[in-house]
């Protein structure tokens, strides 16, 4: 549990988590690639 998160915010954070869970970035590029799919 974070404070400064509403509780939403915190349960979208977790699936997120869960998500990238074996996923490895090299740059930042490649994470603004990820997002944008």
């Amino acid at each position: 549990y974070s404070p400064d998160l509403a509780l939403s915010d915190y349960h979208l954070l977790q699936l997120m988590q869960h998500a990238l869970e074996d996923t490895h970035f090299h740059n930042y590029g490649e994470v603004e690639n990820w997002v944008a799919e």
